[in-house]
């Protein structure tokens, strides 16, 4: 399937869930994703923050600072997007496009990371489709030298067989969904 269906198709599905169907679905993908050993190994959690009927990731992020766990998260300037460090959900604000991002300005530059990544769809090899920007595509593209594990989560229906991929577009090594667990 090529990015435009794809995209118009997940759109459309996403309309239709109710905020229990997000809320019921987004725990099982959490309840999954803090018993996948890269989770319960990582010291350092880039997550972004959910907006409208993405996999809500609050509850993870409040969950991995309470365990002692670094969190950054994404925060758009100009093209570019860097992972700031974040204490608390209080230091987040509405930024980019109405998307909560953090308040503080330090950057986190670590080698190790955990990285949930949000997208439109997926497909069983690894691909990922975003919302078109390309800020996680560029992101990754510039920091290729780190060692970052890349999880994906997604509601079940966004997991494609096969979605066409450009040169540019990022894969990534796990993607979980409220009823599977696919390798990249």
């Amino acid at each position: 399937m090529d990015k435009k269906a794809a995209r118009e198709f997940v759109r459309n599905k996403k309309k239709q869930m109710t905020v229990d169907e997000i809320e019921a679905k987004s725990s099982r993908i959490l309840e999954r994703l803090l018993k996948e050993p890269c989770f319960l190994h990582a010291e350092t959690l880039y997550c972004y923050v959910s907006y409208n009927q993405e996999v809500m990731t609050k509850p993870l992020i409040s969950y991995a600072l309470a365990k002692g766990k670094k969190v950054a998260v994404p925060k758009v300037i100009g093209k570019e997007m860097e992972f700031i460090y974040l204490n608390s959900l209080d230091e987040l604000a509405s930024g980019y496009q109405g998307i909560e991002e953090p308040t503080g300005t330090t950057v986190a530059k670590e080698d190790r990371v955990l990285m949930i990544l949000p997208g439109l769809a997926f497909d069983e090899k690894g691909n990922r489709v975003g919302y078109g920007g390309g800020f996680y595509d560029r992101y990754l593209n510039q920091n290729q030298t780190n060692n970052y594990i890349k999880v994906a989560v997604g509601f079940d229906f966004q997991v494609m067989e096969h979605l066409e991929m450009e040169e540019c577009d990022e894969p990534v090594d796990i993607i979980l969904t409220e009823e599977r667990r696919i390798e990249g």
